[in-house]
């Protein structure tokens, strides 16, 4: 019996959270057409319960998978969409008489037992409420692809932004992949890769790593999935670089804390070797 109270009153709470954030995002940002809830006592109650809400965070790390900065923003108007309907849906769940104009040739108007049960507009206000929390992450997330991108590109050559410093074979004196801990098999697990380039005159470690930079930014705003550079080591997810001044060259050491994207890295990174 104490189990089930306990998860009773986790869930009340839970929707009376979401009811509280709901009605803050209504009051602070009123939409042109106009209110979508009827009042009730269930909201004037939530409504004195305002001053412990708490707040959505405002910045967003960008995730390791992720799609492309216009993809997200696609799927942060799908969310805000399907978010719209389940309000204007619970605005009609009271469990009241819905009665509507009458159809052809009948004699008057039809009247329907709304058949939500009485948590309905309660779950359905939930659910809206976390599609709009996905929504502004996923806005979050294509603002900061794209303002990564227009960081670290200004300056950059178009030449070195079309094509990557990898693509320059010719340039690469050594390959090797970066090992890390034994996993469970035994075998040592890969970090990602090392690639070697000789000496260039006019270009320094501080450039070529902002050019690297660039390209790792613009990969990510592309969602990582750019099939004109599939021999490029900067494109798997979550890749990040270094560039390391050597003797007669340069290394670009590529990883990813995502052990797919690190194998990836590896692979690619391999069918350079000269």
């Amino acid at each position: 019996m104490t189990a089930r109270w306990s998860r009773r009153q986790s869930r009340g709470l839970s929707i009376a959270l979401v009811l509280l954030r709901y009605l803050v995002r209504e009051l602070l940002q009123p939409r042109a057409r106009g209110p979508i809830m009827r009042s009730s006592p269930l909201s004037f109650t939530v409504f004195a319960c305002v001053t412990v809400l708490g707040c959505t965070p405002t910045t967003t790390e960008i995730p390791t998978h992720h799609m492309s900065a216009s993809g997200e923003g696609s799927l942060a108007r799908s969310d805000e969409r399907a978010a719209g309907v389940l309000e204007r849906q619970a605005a009609l769940e009271d469990g009241t008489i819905e009665c509507g104009p009458p159809f052809a040739n009948q004699p008057g108007e039809v009247c329907w037992t709304t058949p939500w049960g009485s948590d309905a507009a309660a779950e359905d206000l939930m659910e809206a409420s976390e599609l709009r929390d996905a929504a502004a992450r996923h806005r979050r997330i294509s603002k900061e692809l794209r303002e990564a991108e227009a960081r670290e590109c200004p300056g950059i050559p178009e030449a070195d932004v079309t094509r990557s410093p990898l693509a320059h074979r010719e340039d690469i004196v050594q390959v090797e992949v970066v090992h890390g801990a034994p996993g469970p098999d035994g075998q040592p697990s890969i970090l990602g890769a090392r690639v070697r380039f000789h000496h260039l005159g006019g270009l320094t470690a501080d450039w070529l790593q902002r050019i690297v930079d660039c390209h790792v930014a613009r990969d990510n705003a592309l969602g990582n999935n750019v099939p004109e550079m599939s021999y490029d080591p900067l494109v798997p997810a979550g890749a990040r670089a270094t560039v390391i001044e050597v003797p007669h060259g340069y290394i670009v050491e590529v990883r990813s804390d995502d052990p797919a994207a690190a194998r990836e890295i590896a692979r690619r990174a391999l069918a350079l070797r000269p």
